[in-house]
């Protein structure tokens, strides 16, 4: 697709979404009819103004942020991992859940790994961790995708990897994913457990460190 094209078509999803936002949730009802949608008509030229939906206001107005058509959702309660503080509490459906999957597959894709090989993901929120390996479908899931997840708190900042290694390193993996900062540790562990660490790696923000990176 030609270039032209394309941010053509990135301008109409953006502005059928900040519709619907308009038309359905309370908090973006009010903040866009400031000028960015007025009578259903989008002007993306004020689209830079639009203020970020910070987590304080995620907490405090809980219920501003929800649309009104919450209900004909499949939708679930989810937390943040809570390394910067207070979990936040989110409310996701099972397409935002389909489309992160993909995403992620995507991403991964990119970098060297096909459907089906395996991916070592050392994340730094034990509750996720521990969420995402618990019960039959979480475990079926990873089996299915060859996802190892780990916790990396307790690897790296503990310096248990050097007591089990194995459990993971032993995994001829593609893919790395975690955060910079335990890119970084795993960086400086690697010459004294003698850790072959793959040639393509996936950090992601928002866990342990900033920013994101891919290498």
């Amino acid at each position: 697709m030609a270039l032209a094209r394309r941010r053509g078509a990135q301008a109409e999803r953006l502005a059928q979404l900040l519709r619907h936002a308009a038309r359905h949730v309370p908090y973006y009802r009010d903040l866009l009819a400031a000028g960015v949608v007025r009578d259903d008509t989008v002007d993306l030229t004020c689209f830079c103004h639009i203020s970020r939906l910070s987590r304080d206001i995620v907490r405090d107005q809980f219920e501003h942020p929800k649309s009104d058509e919450l209900t004909s959702r499949a939708w679930y309660t989810n937390r943040t991992g809570g390394s910067t503080g207070e979990p936040v509490v989110v409310l996701q459906d099972r397409d935002y859940n389909a489309f992160g999957l993909a995403i992620k597959d995507l991403y991964t894709g990119w970098l060297g790994r096909a459907p089906g090989e395996p991916l070592v993901r050392l994340w730094g929120s034990e509750r996720d961790t521990r969420l995402g390996s618990l019960g039959w479908r979480n475990s079926f899931s990873n089996f299915i995708r060859n996802y190892h997840l780990l916790n990396s708190w307790s690897m790296i900042l503990s310096q248990s990897l050097h007591r089990q290694p194995r459990a993971w390193i032993s995994v001829r993996y593609e893919v790395l994913q975690t955060s910079i900062s335990c890119h970084h540790a795993l960086a400086l562990m690697r010459p004294k457990i003698g850790l072959a660490l793959p040639a393509r790696g996936l950090g992601y923000p928002g866990d342990p460190g900033s920013g994101s990176t891919a290498s």
